[in-house]
């Protein structure tokens, strides 16, 4: 969709780590049910130029998969910078 502009990306300068908390408050108690366990760690402040909404439905997808596919097992969500990235 984006390679033939059906999608618009609203991009702004976001916490990438916030949005990130964000998500694992929203999906905390199903989280909390299906796994037992949550662990967040955080760089702290993590600055990027991205589109948040499209961020927060990365972050929610891939925390669908740990509950769909983590066996139950506990997981532990980071998010790390350097210099010229953010990584998950």
């Amino acid at each position: 969709r984006i390679r033939i502009g059906k999608l618009e990306m609203r991009k702004s300068v976001v916490d990438f780590g916030k949005i990130v908390e964000e998500s694992l408050t929203k999906m905390g108690p199903l989280l909390l049910q299906s796994l037992g366990e949550v662990n967040y760690e955080s760089a702290g402040e993590a600055l990027v130029l991205a589109d948040a909404f499209r961020l927060e439905q990365v972050v929610t997808n891939l925390l669908s998969n740990a509950i769909k596919y983590g066996e139950k097992k506990p997981i532990t969500v980071t998010v790390k910078k350097s210099d010229t990235h953010v990584v998950l």
